[in-house]
This record gives structure tokens, C-alpha cells and sequence, in this order.
């Protein structure tokens, strides 16, 4: 007696293939997402949301009678959030450069995160040149 062969292209074989694609499909999604650099998922939360406050609170005081809602979204056309930092710290506000204290100055870092899709986490952004170069935008 002669064996049945399904025919090329049956529903099953379809089937099957498509259930290999999907389990390929899966395995590299793994081994991509188990690649991203350690330090995106670490500057995801590197601020608290009581900080991120803080600095919408500082960004409303000194920087929205002037940039309105701009900054929020200028922030991503920076290198990183150092570079970002070092502008606003040392230039702004532009009637006071750098009078503010430096905790505001992060803070509204922070602020910017948040508003940029960053996670908040449970331990407050530093003024710490290393971790704000890793953080990009």
C-alpha cells in the first residue's frame, strides 16, 4: 500500500510553514531586544516622577514665558542630555544666564525625559556628566 502525500501547498503545510515563520519571527525579536544596549534601558529610568515635577514646575517658572512648549519637544534634537544640560545651564534663562541652581537645572532634564517618553524610576536623575552622555534624546 502506497503512503498518502499531502499535496504541495495543503492547508497544513501552509499552516506548518506559517507556524515556523512565526516561532523564526519570534527568536529574532528575542535575540534583538536581549541586544540593546544596557544603557537605554537603564536611562529609561533614571529620574523619579517627584523630580520630573520639580522640573515642570522650574521649566514653568523660567522657560515657558519664552519657549512656551517648544523646549519639550527641541530636547530630541540634541546629542544627548549632557549637551542638552550644558546649553540651558550655562545660557538660560537668558536674562540670568546659569543663576538658576543646578538642582533646577536637572530636574528640568528630567522634565524633558518625562515629557519625551522616558520612564521614571525610583532613583533621581544626577548632575553626573557620564550618565546624562548616555542618555539620548
Amino acid at each position: 500500500m502506497s503512503k498518502l502525500r499531502r499535496p504541495e501547498g495543503s492547508a497544513r503545510t501552509r499552516r506548518d510553514t506559517a507556524a515556523g515563520l512565526s516561532a523564526t519571527v519570534f527568536t529574532v525579536a528575542l535575540v534583538l531586544v536581549a541586544a540593546l544596549p544596557a544603557k537605554l534601558a537603564a536611562a529609561e529610568q533614571l529620574f523619579t516622577e517627584t523630580q520630573a515635577a520639580r522640573g515642570e514646575r522650574a521649566f514653568l517658572t523660567n522657560c515657558a514665558g519664552c519657549h512656551g512648549y517648544s523646549m519639550i519637544s527641541i530636547f530630541a534634537r540634541y546629542r544627548n542630555a549632557f549637551d542638552y544640560f550644558g546649553v540651558i545651564s550655562t545660557s538660560m534663562p537668558w536674562e540670568d544666564a546659569g543663576a538658576l541652581p543646578i538642582q533646577d537645572y536637572i530636574d528640568i532634564v528630567a522634565y524633558m525625559m518625562r515629557e519625551n517618553g522616558y520612564a521614571s524610576g525610583g532613583a533621581e536623575l544626577p548632575p553626573d556628566r557620564a550618565v546624562l552622555e548616555q542618555i539620548q534624546p
